[in-house]
């Protein structure tokens, strides 16, 4: 698993699930992203069937995981679909989660996205409205009385603002409710999530009106989500067994990733067997580091498992961060093989080849991120490790290429204006390098400007 630390720049609307309180125009900056094959695997194989009924096409949504506790969703601008860890690792079946990503695919699929922006734009228009006439106000000599202009103006703008947003947050609901039931999916993981919500409010007692304006109140939504369950003829229906030992999988991954290694010895102890439980000490005992320890687990799992994809990356991961580069690479090869259109496997692949340094190894990177950033050609690491290749093999014009285009994707527009003009005088006017390398010295230039 990877976390990666980008500057994103996102508008957040109100489509802070579970969660009450919004800032409107927010922006979430230096979000820790992080990157998981097999986590991101999992929640699309739930967000796909949510995504077609919601009348959304799924390869124009992007689904992000931040490394948070909160039990905390948002969709944002670019049709960003970001979920917390805390959400991913809570309850005992997918049913939270599902229930999550189909209330978010209420907002996106109702447009409430540019809706938003409108009506964030109206309240701003009657708050600065207020302010104008409490300076009108002051200049006439009426110091309270611009004092208390001003704070109508506001208070209108924002009692505006939340109307429009509760709204929003009831018809995200009733959405939501209509993609689980088509899909069969219990109700039950709404309503789990709206319970574990309420007890939050209780325990905080973050009860005032400005503070639970922007969505409904949690009481109202768990008695419409209740009246939904008693309702539905999916109540009864339970999830398969192989669906909860993956979302176990994911869970557990996520817990032994982002918790102290003796807090996950201690939750999963050794006479605990499960899949999830063994995958999750492999992971604690990596992370000490207790490399013989991790390695016996991981292995014993593969040996149960021989075709697990995900067993083998986390070997590959154990042994090139413990300085093993070279025995890494098997691991991962393996895994590449078992998943070839994978980026990210791709991608952990070359940068062992890359540090191992031999010339085979080198070429074989090339290649391997080559692939990589035709199947995600806008995740900066494959461009850049490309990049890193390129050099290493001295094709310098190439190299300066691939890193402009991750200086570009990173918004360090800077340098993709000073690596491109180095492929310009570095190619042949014409040439595919050279009209890519004018693309992005204009796009950089023009984003620079703004």
């Amino acid at each position: 698993m990877n976390i990666f630390f980008f500057r994103t720049y996102i508008f957040i609307f109100t489509a802070l699930l579970f969660f009450i309180t919004v800032t409107s125009g927010t922006n979430a900056k230096n979000l820790p992203l992080v990157r998981d094959s097999e986590v991101e695997t999992t929640l699309w194989s739930y967000a796909t069937p949510i995504f077609k009924v919601a009348g959304l096409k799924a390869n124009t949504v992007k689904i992000r995981i931040v490394n948070h506790s909160h039990i905390n969703a948002f969709v944002s601008n670019g049709l960003n679909l970001f979920l917390n860890i805390g959400l991913l690792t809570t309850g005992v079946d997918p049913g939270p989660v599902m229930a999550v990503i189909a209330h978010e695919a209420g907002h996106l699929s109702a447009g409430h996205l540019i809706r938003t922006r409108k009506a964030i734009s109206d309240a701003s228009s009657k708050a600065l409205l207020g302010s104008i006439l409490s300076v009108t106000a002051l200049l006439a000599g009426g110091g309270n009385a611009a004092a208390a202009t001003n704070s109508a103006g506001t208070a209108i703008a924002h009692t505006s603002l939340l109307r429009y947003s509760t709204a929003q947050e009831e018809a995200a609901d009733q959405a939501a409710v209509k993609y689980l039931n088509s899909l069969g999916i219990p109700l039950d993981g709404m309503l789990y999530v709206l319970n574990k919500l309420k007890q939050k409010e209780l325990f905080t007692q973050e009860r005032p009106a400005s503070h639970l304006g922007s969505h409904p109140l949690t009481q109202e939504r768990i008695r419409f989500v209740r009246n939904q369950v008693d309702k539905s003829r999916n109540a009864s229906n339970a999830f398969t067994l192989e669906q909860i030992k993956t979302f176990e999988r994911m869970k557990n991954k996520l817990y032994a990733f982002t918790h102290r290694p003796k807090q996950t010895l201690t939750k999963f102890p050794e006479d605990n067997q499960k899949i999830a439980a063994r995958y999750a000490r492999a992971i604690a005992y990596y992370r000490i580091p207790h490399l013989e320890r991790a390695i016996a687990e991981i292995d014993s799992l593969l040996e149960e498992y021989p075709n697990d994809p995900w067993f083998y990356e986390l070997k590959g991961q154990m042994l090139f961060e413990n300085g093993r580069v070279s025995l890494a690479i098997l691991p991962f090869t393996k895994a590449v093989s078992l998943r070839p259109k994978d980026a990210l496997f791709r991608l952990s692949l070359a940068r062992t080849q890359l540090e191992n340094n031999s010339p085979l190894d080198i070429q074989d990177a090339i290649n391997n991120l080559r692939i990589a950033t035709q199947l995600e050609p806008n995740y900066s690491p494959h461009w850049y490790f490309l990049g890193i290749g390129y050099g290493r093999n001295k094709e310098f014009t190439k190299s300066n290429l691939a890193l402009a285009e991750a200086s570009f994707l990173q918004r360090n527009y800077k340098d993709a204006i000073y690596l491109a003009e180095k492929v310009k005088r570095g190619s042949i006017i014409g040439s595919p390098q050279h009209l890519r390398a004018e693309d992005i010295f204009n796009s950089a230039s023009n984003r620079l400007n703004r």
